[in-house]
């Protein structure tokens, strides 16, 4: 007996005695890889960001991130192991794995968590903004103006859908029209393909228009309206027709003025489906195919930090503007049904009637 317990004894120390060996080995890894030695595009293909957008992360994460205790993982290596696991959307372990980011699952998964708050909370609001003053939506305006030639757009509005694990409470409210479980996530883009607002915190199971019917952003629209200042968004036949919200007129016939001012916010609309094709295509955690496996709260903060390095990479020139084509059918492929009956019913509907029509008869009636 005391024998066994002996043996034991000595199986858990050395055991103990491995992990710390394991966990010396990983340290070692780390401290000695430094993939800021990586060639530029190199890193870009890594993280998604340039060096310099990276160290800007650092920069202002730094008072939430930095270690407590000498062995602590540095600030830089919690940044990259992150950027690393929004980028090639494998699970932590994998990552963690990683020959650029040698670190532990433990410390990947804080990295990922902490990371993601801090950049929601600290950066979001700096990096996701509606234009807020007259100037800033005149530019905004005439940038859409001149890329396609719609007249007092601010952006085009829709939704995406990102699968995340089937919750433990309420999953049936997550489940979409397509049958799995996710976030409907509402998005304004400019015609830069910059996001202007996002709002990830409703069910899959919520129809477009009634996160639009509800939104801060529908908010300010009406309020603009209403204090003399002419302004839109474009949206599809999803969303219903409101005097700051213009969608397709029904049934246009081939050839008519209506089908011209269909065929216009149509083509306009590339802007927001080539910002989502770049944003789920670069962030590949939350891209088709791929499933965060968080609760809906810390999926909805790992959405709005990808929409932040989506925009971060915008600045730092990273992301090819140009509205292709072949980029915009990505949107049918990835495409949720929407029921129709579900739709919210528009306000003011017929003073958006009396708008639209007044649109068509001066810009498309040849």
């Amino acid at each position: 007996m005391a024998e066994a317990v002996f043996l034991a004894h000595l199986l858990v120390i050395a055991e103990e005695a491995d992990r710390r060996r394991r966990c010396l080995e990983v340290k070692t890894i780390r401290d000695s890889t430094n993939p800021f030695h990586l060639p530029d595009a190199q890193f870009v293909k890594a993280f998604s960001l340039s060096k310099d957008g990276v160290r800007y992360l650092c920069d202002s994460l730094k008072d939430r991130l930095q270690r407590q205790r000498r062995s602590g993982v540095p600030v830089e290596t919690q940044v990259l192991a992150a950027l690393r696991f929004f980028t090639i959307g494998k699970y932590q372990r994998n990552v963690g794995n990683d020959s650029l980011i040698s670190v532990s699952q433990s410390t990947m998964s804080r990295a990922i968590r902490v990371v993601a708050r801090g950049i929601y909370e600290v950066l979001a609001r700096e990096w996701i903004k509606f234009p807020q003053t007259t100037e800033e939506r005149a530019t905004v305006m005439e940038r859409f103006e001149e890329t396609f030639e719609m007249r007092r757009v601010l952006g085009c509005l829709d939704t995406c859908h990102i699968a995340i694990t089937k919750p433990a409470e309420h999953d049936e409210g997550y489940k979409n029209g397509n049958g799995f479980t996710s976030l409907n996530v509402q998005v304004v883009v400019s015609s830069d393909l910059q996001f202007l607002s996002v709002n990830s915190r409703y069910p899959g199971s919520v129809h477009k228009s009634f996160i639009w019917q509800y939104s801060l952003i529908k908010e300010e629209m009406k309020r603009l309206w209403d204090s003399g200042e002419t302004s839109w968004l474009i949206g599809n036949s999803d969303y219903p027709l409101e005097p700051w919200l213009l969608t397709p007129v029904a049934e246009a016939t081939e050839g008519s003025p209506e089908w011209r001012f269909n065929n216009s916010l149509e083509h306009s609309r590339k802007c927001v489906k080539n910002a989502l094709y770049h944003l789920l295509n670069t962030f590949k955690c939350i891209g088709e195919g791929k499933m965060l496996h968080y609760k809906p709260v810390d999926a909805a903060i790992i959405v709005v930090a990808c929409v932040v390095l989506h925009n971060l990479r915008l600045h730092h020139g990273l992301v090819d503007v140009a509205c292709d084509d072949d980029r915009a059918e990505y949107e049918e492929v990835s495409k949720v049904n929407e029921n129709p009956q579900e739709m919210e019913s528009g306000e003011r509907v017929d003073e958006a009637e009396k708008v639209r029509s007044m649109l068509i008869q001066n810009y498309w009636d040849d």
